[in-house]
């Protein structure tokens, strides 16, 4: 090691921050050098002028400087005070939850300035009308909605509208027999056979009301026995359910073509497909393209498939194609089904009269 890697590496020598390597090579050049000894010499006695004792703090020292920073601040004048009030503001406006707290605030105020108030539930005093030549009706009877028709000026007397319940009722009451009176009284000196002429239609609307209820009657107890036999089909008990289905269809109405879609089901249930498959093909011919007779086809279809007899079962998908919402479903199951075979695809040959093929032969004699 020359002079000038001395002065390089002197400093890290007398702290002892030097590598091993370089502080023996330092103190090898020092003990041949004189000029390099004196000053690592120097530097030494130097370092240890300065060095300065330590001492412990003591401990109220936190304390001390708390109180003197309070009165310092004492001292600070007002624009400064300011400023840092506005710093400390100003970090708290930068966080984004003092944003959403305050958008929240916003919702909820315009909310309670545009909610609009409940209407109110105070119930409208009722109006009852008494027509001219109508019979007055019972309490209790009153429709609640304005009388349609339009009535001369007079005939009607309104009741007061009071908040009282007792005193809305005496009056209404009052009201009612007072207008009835009047207007019976009208009747009499307008017409003295108005009473007659209403009473005409009445009485011969009296007999007309047998026969009249005697359709519904037929109508409820058709229905009562659908309901009976559609029960007995769910409790699986085929056989009932077919003979009251049948009864119904023997009757007619509007659910005969449910009621025979529903005995051609329970056949299927007891019986099998074999036995149902016919009737199926009762209620499609006999009801042509209602809802029931597309079922019954589409039953039908099963059961052919099902007893192998797929011709057949082309025939009704093929049908049900033409359709209207049964396209799709059908396509779908005739490609399920698979295309005809070739020997089933040709009909039964149209016969030819037995003199066309005697016939052939003397026109070709004919010919030579």
């Amino acid at each position: 090691m020359d002079c000038e890697q001395f002065d390089l590496v002197v400093v890290d020598l007398l702290y002892g921050e030097a590598s091993e390597s370089d502080a023996v090579d330092a103190r090898r050049h020092s003990e041949r050098c004189d000029r390099c000894s004196a000053l690592l010499a120097s530097m030494r006695s130097t370092r240890t002028a300065a060095a300065l004792a330590f001492e412990e703090p003591p401990a109220d020292i936190e304390q001390r400087l708390e109180e003197m920073a309070r009165l310092a601040q004492g001292h600070v004048p007002w624009p400064r005070r300011i400023g840092r009030a506005i710093s400390w503001a100003g970090s708290y406006a930068m966080r984004p939850q003092l944003a959403m707290a305050a958008l929240l605030l916003l919702m909820i105020g315009s909310s309670l300035l545009l909610l609009r108030g409940r209407p109110g539930t105070g119930q409208v005093g009722m109006v009852r009308v008494t027509e001219q030549g109508v019979p007055e009706r019972e309490h209790g009877e009153y429709p609640t909605g304005p009388v349609p028709g339009r009535m001369a000026q007079g005939e009607v007397d309104r009741p007061p509208r009071t908040t009282s319940g007792a005193s809305r009722a005496e009056g209404t009451g009052s009201a009612e027999l007072g207008s009835t009176a009047a207007a019976r009284d009208r009747v009499k000196e307008s017409s003295p056979s108005s009473e007659e002429a209403l009473a005409a239609p009445a009485a011969n609307a009296a007999p007309a009301a047998p026969s009249s209820a005697a359709p519904a009657t037929a109508d409820s107890s058709r229905s009562s026995e659908y309901d009976e036999a559609m029960a007995a089909y769910e409790a699986k008990e085929f056989g009932k359910a077919q003979r009251g289905f049948d009864a119904i269809v023997a009757q007619g109405g509007p659910e005969a073509s449910q009621a025979s879609l529903y005995a051609a089901k329970s056949v299927r249930a007891a019986s099998g497909c074999g036995a149902a498959l016919p009737k199926f093909d009762s209620v499609i011919a006999r009801y042509g393209n209602t809802s029931a007779a597309v079922q019954a086809r589409w039953e039908a279809a099963a059961c052919a498939k099902l007893i192998g007899n797929y011709d057949r079962a082309r025939q009704l998908l093929a049908d049900l194609r033409n359709i209207e919402g049964q396209r799709d479903r059908a396509d779908h199951d005739l490609a399920r089904l698979g295309p005809a075979p070739r020997g089933n695809r040709n009909a039964t040959p149209e016969r030819k009269p037995a003199g066309a093929n005697k016939a052939a032969p003397s026109k070709t004699s004919n010919a030579y």
